[in-house]
């Protein structure tokens, strides 16, 4: 859904949004999926944005709610809000992303009432209870808009609200053509590279495209999304990774004529992953991803970086990239 505000102040029409949506959630307040809809995300272009929005939540909007709620108004506590940008200490994230996941096991009043986000919410998120979002201007590219739209209505229906102002060019581009952008919106992601063939691009993105195919084929011979990593020890696996790469060949034909070289990498790379698989043995410990932001603690699939640093860890697919949009790996640098 998208709304746009001419004439008007670039305050005013998001007060009335974010108001309206927080009294709706408290007038079904016991309606068994209020749980879904009682913590509102609003998603921002820049700092700058969301500390106007933090402030305009704080005293205009608490204000707002009283007005229309006809003295039923739901209480909101400026201290039960949770902020996730770039701002927040890094240590410190992973503990807030796992208080957050735990909110669906919770009673709805128990969780916050509202969160502040960046695109810092766009990848390696995963609160399958959240369900309502506020996009406070269109993002700079379609990609991050699909990631971030796309953290909210994990296990059930969600609703998206898109807030576009008058003065923003690319906000009344997007207004105007809203309902045919959507209707064809993963046709407008920037592309990720030019050369998807390229050895640097196939050791960066061969393993997150092998691994989807199998946890996602449909009635699939082998258990890829129950046994984990370790699963590629088993006879039915070899089947799946057989048409797997029946289509790979079959589509890289269509692009280059000497497909060989691509299918022999992906080839290459299974028998890497069975190798770790029987080094580590059955019973052991093979995730397929761990969830960014901690400490590596076991053997993987799809590493990070940090996998990199512990010699005790196996990985298969070292430096695996966590989101489409990432190209380089991130650069440290000590003073």
């Amino acid at each position: 859904m998208g709304l746009y505000a001419p004439g008007m102040g670039p305050l005013t029409p998001n007060i009335r949004i974010w108001s309206r949506l927080l009294k709706t959630c408290h007038d079904c307040m016991f309606d068994d999926d209020i749980k879904y809809f009682w913590t509102i995300v609003g998603y921002f272009n820049a700092i700058r944005e969301l500390g106007g929005g933090w402030a305009l939540y704080r005293e205009d909007i608490v204000e707002r709610l009283r007005h229309i709620s006809s003295g039923n108004a739901r209480m909101l506590d400026p201290g039960n809000v949770v902020e996730l940008s770039s701002r927040i200490n890094s240590t410190d994230i992973p503990q807030i992303l796992g208080e957050l996941e735990k909110g669906g096991e919770r009673k709805f009043d128990e969780n916050p009432d509202a969160i502040f986000t960046t695109s810092m919410f766009g990848t390696g998120v995963d609160i399958p209870h959240l369900s309502l979002m506020v996009v406070n201007g269109q993002p700079k590219t379609t990609s991050q808009y699909i990631q971030a739209t796309g953290r909210v209505g994990r296990s059930h229906g969600g609703l998206v609200i898109t807030f576009l102002r008058a003065g923003r060019p690319r906000d009344l581009s997007h207004y105007e053509m809203f309902s045919a952008y959507h209707h064809g919106i993963y046709l407008e992601v920037e592309p990720s590279s030019v050369s998807p063939f390229s050895e640097g691009c196939l050791a960066r993105a061969s393993g997150p495209a092998m691994v989807s195919f199998l946890r996602n084929k449909t009635y699939p011979s082998a258990e890829w999304y129950g046994k984990e990593g370790m699963v590629i020890l088993d006879e039915a696996a070899d089947k799946d990774i057989k048409q797997f790469m029946d289509n790979l060949s079959l589509r890289v034909q269509y692009i280059m004529k000497t497909h060989g070289n691509v299918v022999g990498y992906f080839r290459s790379q299974k028998d890497r992953w069975s190798n770790i698989a029987m080094e580590i043995g059955r019973n052991g410990n093979l995730a397929f991803v761990e969830y960014p932001f901690r400490m590596p603690q076991k053997n993987v699939v799809l590493g990070d970086p940090l996998h990199e640093h512990d010699p005790n860890l196996k990985v298969v697919y070292k430096n695996a990239p966590q989101s489409l949009r990432e190209i380089e790996e991130t650069t440290g640098f000590g003073v």
